[in-house]
């Protein structure tokens, strides 16, 4: 068993940005689409850019110049943590001096003006939209050349092959589901339950496909599903845009779920809040179970950026570094990996086209 490790630069040819190119490739998608989506008014979004690109804190205003999707979340995420920290504070100081809590609301009252909690979750509901046009794009554009590298990806993978990746998108399992190696019943790491289980019933998959940071389309299974003990349904809408023809039956219908994502950002949890605490940890347990057993890994594309420390301890944890073999075009990223993995892991700088092609 093989495992491929996939990051930004399998998808790129096919449309995606790497995660530097993020921000400029979501402003773009919301400036050129002023519709309104799921009662957002992307009209709304220059006023948004022109709070960041002024605002009073440095590390926003320059994150946001800077163009870093990551950088400018994590930022925004400490005004979050700081807002949930408060609140939680009030209530206990409030049972014993009111006086006291008033006056911290007052004083909270002021901060929130400045917190930007709002602009954040406009940002990730911008960043969910756009990646669900894409995943929509990718199911009109998929008979195009710039998808033959992924779909020669997908003949060199052979049965229990496993995929390990880090991005949002589903370029991957597409290609391996029109190869007739991989389907969403099972090839997630989780089971799925269809409306027509006659006709699934004999699909399986030769390949897994785990993504954990999740995927477009991943959401929390409704309360009322009363089906076995699982937490991640998958959205109609996504699963039609894949060209599968069932649904799932714990998600008959476009989701009001909360969706199950880990958003770019340095303060990267888990838990996911408590909206599903263990459907994603499973997959990680899945991910280092196959790098413990694994012949040979293969780090594509995937520069492992500090943000991912959680994904690095994976690596290093669970994998013997004579096993790992990096294919990444960028020279600097490459001497940054050996230093991780030693020498002996890295090949000499190519791009996934290069090296699928000479593989």
């Amino acid at each position: 068993m093989n495992v491929y490790v996939l990051g930004a630069g399998v998808s790129r040819k096919v449309g995606y940005p790497l995660g530097y190119e993020l921000l400029g490739a979501v402003d773009c998608f919301v400036r050129k689409h002023s519709r309104e989506i799921n009662r957002f008014q992307f009209s709304e979004w220059p006023s948004l850019c022109a709070r960041l690109e002024e605002n009073k804190n440095t590390l926003v205003r320059l994150a946001y110049k800077f163009g870093h999707f990551e950088q400018l979340l994590t930022v925004l995420d400490q005004y979050k943590m700081i807002t949930d920290e408060f609140i939680i504070q009030n209530i206990n100081i409030r049972k014993k001096d009111r006086a006291r809590a008033e006056r911290l609301g007052q004083e909270f009252d002021t901060y929130m003006k400045d917190s930007n909690v709002q602009d954040r979750n406009t940002l990730l509901f911008a960043l969910a939209e756009f990646l669900q046009y894409r995943h929509h794009e990718d199911q009109l554009s998929f008979g195009m050349e710039s998808w033959s590298d992924l779909k020669l990806f997908g003949e060199k993978l052979e049965n229990g092959d496993r995929v390990i990746t880090f991005n949002y998108d589903s370029c991957v399992e597409r290609v391996l589901l029109a190869q007739g190696k991989w389907s969403p019943k099972n090839g997630y790491g989780f089971p799925v339950e269809f409306n027509d289980e006659a006709e699934t019933k004999g699909q399986g998959s030769n390949v897994t496909v785990l993504h954990l940071h999740s995927a477009t389309g991943w959401y929390k299974t409704p309360a009322f599903y009363t089906g076995w003990d699982r937490t991640i349904s998958l959205d109609p809408l996504f699963l039609s845009c894949l060209d599968f023809p069932y649904f799932d039956t714990s998600l008959p219908e476009v989701s009001n779920e909360a969706e199950i994502i880990i958003y770019p950002t340095y303060m990267k949890t888990y838990e996911l809040g408590g909206t599903s605490d263990t459907a994603l940890i499973n997959l990680w347990r899945a991910a280092a179970d196959s790098l413990r057993k694994a012949e040979k890994v293969f780090i594509i594309g995937y520069s492992l950026p500090q943000a991912d420390s959680a994904a690095l301890s994976l690596l290093l944890g669970n994998c013997d570094p004579e096993k790992i073999r990096v294919v990444n075009s960028d020279m600097a990223t490459s001497r940054r990996l050996s230093r991780l993995f030693g020498r002996k892991s890295i090949v000499p700088p190519l791009f996934f086209e290069e090296w699928v092609k000479a593989k």
